[in-house]
């Protein structure tokens, strides 16, 4: 299980003022949505907060375990809030989750290789950045990786292709394309042509 811990603080003081005197004091707002629980205002470092969301690779699917409130919370990132300009965090909603949970998260896909279709002349088309899958949060994975080397022009690759780890499900249409090599258009074959006559 890759847990994150990370210290909080309850906080009593709430609205924007509230917010300016804490970020000023290197801290940031923040909110546990607990499980059957009521609605927790926390506050914590942001730096350290970062510093947790890029050594896991998985960002907002870092599963945290916060340390500093009554009892053990496991929690996953509902919302994180950026600065659009200086982009450092502002804010950051958690929910709580159990170990016995099922979540959906949304997962970068990762391609590998340079299709043998795509040096004959095809294109890959269909592509996804991310792609839903429904797991355990102690199962989440970092990325989906997808060979596509031996792809050739006419073949698609569907969701339900994929091979995902263990206790991992797609929560996506398993006949949505997730890679495909189509055909060269007939302008750009008989540009190739023409060219190759010259």
């Amino acid at each position: 299980m890759d847990t994150h811990v990370i210290e909080v603080e309850k906080r009593e003081a709430t609205g924007k003022g509230a917010a300016r005197k804490m970020r000023a004091a290197g801290r940031i707002p923040g909110i546990l949505y607990g499980h059957k629980e009521a609605p927790v205002s926390v506050s914590l470092d942001p730096k350290v907060l970062e510093r947790h969301l890029t050594h896991s690779g998985k960002r907002r699917n870092t599963l945290f375990e916060l340390a500093g409130l009554d009892r053990k919370v496991l929690a996953l990132t509902k919302d994180l809030q950026a600065d659009p300009v200086k982009r450092d965090l502002l804010h950051i909603d958690f929910f709580e989750v159990r170990e016995g949970d099922r979540v959906v998260v949304e997962v970068p896909m990762v391609y590998s290789g340079r299709p043998e279709g795509v040096v004959k002349g095809g294109k890959l088309e269909g592509t996804r950045r991310t792609l839903r899958l429904d797991c355990s949060p102690l199962d989440i994975p970092t990325d989906i990786k997808l060979e596509i080397t031996k792809m050739q022009i006419g073949d698609t690759i569907r969701v339900k292709d994929l091979s995902l780890p263990a206790g991992v499900t797609a929560a996506e249409d398993g006949h949505l394309t997730v890679a495909t090599i189509k055909a060269p258009r007939a302008a750009d074959a008989a540009g190739e042509g023409e060219g190759a006559k010259a």
